[in-house]
């Protein structure tokens, strides 16, 4: 939601599996084992194919929304990607302008030196590139500004506590600050109330995502 206009923006798709008795696994507790079975291109070929579909069916009646894909660290390893992401959404009414590709801070980190031309490619092709989770992980200003990206997501963490921490508040203050200082956007993740927004909104923060 922009904290402008307080108009929606865009979308974050969101993998849920369910178990035989139909309860919800959330991804903390399979990520890892997709991760070692290599199976993340899998998931994501599966994810992709859904956001077409649903953009190509109704979500592009909702205007120029932007849609959100979290992509492992181990496709940044893979030099066809992005041409691989471009052929995916051809067929489709989405656009690379529409997508932004979120990256884990500490799997960007990680990648740095593989993936660095990975994400320039993306960037080339007009795909958007977030990194996601952002302050939980081991990027500094220098190594930020060496990364490709276009926007930042301020890890919901540091949000929830807004309201209780003044420590939470100067860490958001500062990430702001930085973003804005590298011309990057940034939305705040896990904005439940409306103190938390407020205080966003007044700090510079673009948009929020609820949880």
């Amino acid at each position: 939601v922009s904290l402008k206009t307080y108009d929606v923006v865009g979308l974050e798709a969101l993998v849920r599996l369910r178990d035989e008795t139909g309860n919800i696994i959330y991804p903390g507790q399979f990520i890892d084992s997709v991760e070692s079975l290599g199976l993340t291109k899998l998931l994501l070929n599966r994810v992709l194919e859904q956001v077409c579909k649903d953009h190509s069916s109704h979500l592009h009646l909702l205007g120029d929304l932007t849609l959100s894909v979290n992509v492992s660290a181990l496709d940044l390893d893979r030099l066809n990607f992005p041409d691989e992401l471009q052929k995916t959404i051809e067929s489709s009414t989405l656009s690379p302008s529409n997508l932004v590709v979120e990256i884990t801070e500490s799997h960007a980190i990680e990648q740095l030196k593989t993936g660095l031309d990975i994400l320039a490619r993306l960037r080339l092709k007009g795909f958007h590139l977030s990194i996601d989770d952002f302050g939980t992980g081991y990027t500094n200003f220098s190594m930020l500004k060496n990364l490709p990206v276009n926007k930042i997501k301020i890890d919901k963490a540091f949000i929830s506590e807004l309201e209780n921490s003044e420590s939470n508040r100067k860490l958001c203050q500062a990430i702001i600050s930085m973003a804005k200082a590298l011309k990057l956007a940034v939305t705040a993740e896990g904005v439940e109330t409306l103190a938390q927004l407020e205080f966003l909104k007044n700090h510079g923060s673009q948009n929020a995502q609820g949880y």
